[in-house]
């Protein structure tokens, strides 16, 4: 093993040097499953290598410019071997930003989590509505996957700093079925109330409507007039919300719940977002796609605003 560092520390690096980085980390690995400490195994000289690469790793980390896959590989290098456990936190979390790429986000999610640092939960979940689904739905898998920080999103739920309707069935089944009772039951309590009460009441209010004659040629009619700035249906309106004819349950009863309380089964790309621009513009729509680089919304005319990354102050 010393061998191996040797080989892969065998100079003085100036730049960040993406391949050593990806070796180093497979043998980060190797030492890991022996449950050896890193500095154990290296010479005085190799762990001053070591650190040098640590601080281009930093320095690659904070450079915008740097390409996403070595600004992932420095995040993976700063948590498999941090220096400065405080200073690496922040610094991993300052990369949840919608500025930054989706796979940059998901690195630091991955590393955060493996860190496994009792503040994790608490950053993970700052900033919360500031994230995008892809986002939220990385960070809802690490907290689910520890135990021990299942509590501070249960927390979260509680106090509304992250919405029930933001959890997909999947992860709602998986704090369902948690081996805590006592998770189980906070979940169940919590997860019940997704819809408001004022929400149930208007849904009460026209339950009776239920019991009149259906008339398709004035279903039409609303159809246009409501609905058909988000949904599409037999050519009339835009495609920005979810596909109508996507719909299992097409019962009386869960169309009166799906109009007059959407946001009961809304998924959280279907949600509206604002984006904040550097140069002080404003732009809301829901999320119609991101990549590395951008994202897309679409206003409710059905325009499709791609607004880079770098651009965004705040979403």
């Amino acid at each position: 093993m010393n061998q191996a560092f040797a080989a892969l520390l065998d100079e003085q690096f100036t730049t960040f040097p993406a391949s050593r980085v990806a070796a180093l980390l497979t043998v980060f690995d190797a030492v890991a499953t022996q449950k050896i400490s890193l500095d154990d195994l290296m010479t005085a000289p190799l762990r001053e290598r070591l650190d040098r690469l640590h601080d281009l790793s930093a320095e690659t980390v904070a450079n915008e410019q740097a390409s996403e896959s070595d600004r992932a590989l420095a995040v993976r290098l700063l948590a498999a071997r941090p220096v400065d456990r405080d200073e690496t936190l922040a610094r991993l979390a300052s990369l949840l930003s919608p500025r930054n790429a989706s796979s940059l986000q998901s690195a630091a999610i991955a590393a955060l989590a493996k860190l496994g640092h009792p503040r994790t939960p608490e950053l993970l979940l700052a900033d919360w509505q500031s994230h995008t689904p892809t986002t939220r739905s990385e960070i809802f898998d690490a907290l689910l996957d520890q135990a021990a920080w299942t509590e501070p999103l249960l927390a979260a739920l509680e106090q509304s700093r992250v919405l029930p309707s933001q959890l997909d069935a999947r992860r709602r089944q998986r704090l369902l079925d948690h081996r805590q009772s006592a998770v189980r039951d906070r979940a169940a309590k919590l997860l019940a109330t997704t819809s408001s009460s004022s929400r149930q009441t208007v849904v009460d209010q026209y339950a009776d409507a239920l019991k009149l004659p259906a008339d398709a040629a004035r279903g039409k009619q609303v159809f246009a007039k409501r609905c058909s700035a988000c949904h599409q249906l037999e050519g009339v309106g835009h495609v920005t919300g979810p596909d109508l004819l996507g719909l299992t349950d097409k019962s009386a009863g869960a169309m009166l719940v799906a109009m007059m309380d959407p946001n009961r089964a809304v998924e959280d790309k279907f949600l509206d977002y604002v984006a904040l621009l550097s140069d002080g513009r404003t732009i809301s729509g829901m999320l119609a796609g991101e990549t590395g680089a951008s994202l897309t919304l679409v206003a409710a005319d059905g325009k499709r605003f791609e607004i880079a990354r770098s651009d965004l102050e705040l979403l």
